[in-house]
């Protein structure tokens, strides 16, 4: 009785877990990456707008943000500002977001680079500076 019981069980935990579809194709899209990036006036603001291409199942992107050390003119760490999550939708999309270059006297650069839905990582973009246009 007790090895049926075990029998039964692992009949159980095997029909009863993973997916029940097929395998689907995996259609290599390359590496994702940053097609376009601009940066554009928007106030006393600036506005970057990009367009991501690659990455498979989705792409995103990852901003980073870091802090003009007055003294030698170098950014200092760089650290998370935002992150947009990688959905199929941005593919081929122009992507806009407002960034502040200066805060109360305090001067920021920023980045950027693509992520897909695998987790890949795409090359940093150039440093975005406030003189940019």
């Amino acid at each position: 009785m007790r090895n049926l019981l075990l029998v039964l069980m692992a009949v159980w935990a095997l029909a009863g877990c993973g997916r029940k579809e097929p395998p689907q194709a995996w259609l290599d899209k390359g590496e994702p990456s940053i097609a376009s990036l601009k940066v554009v006036p928007a106030g006393p603001s600036k506005k970057i707008v990009m367009t991501l291409a690659g990455g498979e199942g989705g792409v995103g992107y990852q901003l980073e943000r870091a802090e003009m050390d007055p003294f030698c003119q170098c950014p200092t760490a760089w650290s998370p500002y935002h992150e947009e999550v990688p959905q199929r939708k941005n593919q081929g999309k122009n992507l806009e977001r407002v960034l502040r270059f200066e805060i109360a006297g305090h001067y920021y650069l920023y980045r950027v680079r693509a992520i897909d839905a695998l987790g890949r990582l795409g090359a940093w973009s150039q440093t975005l500076k406030q003189e940019e246009q």
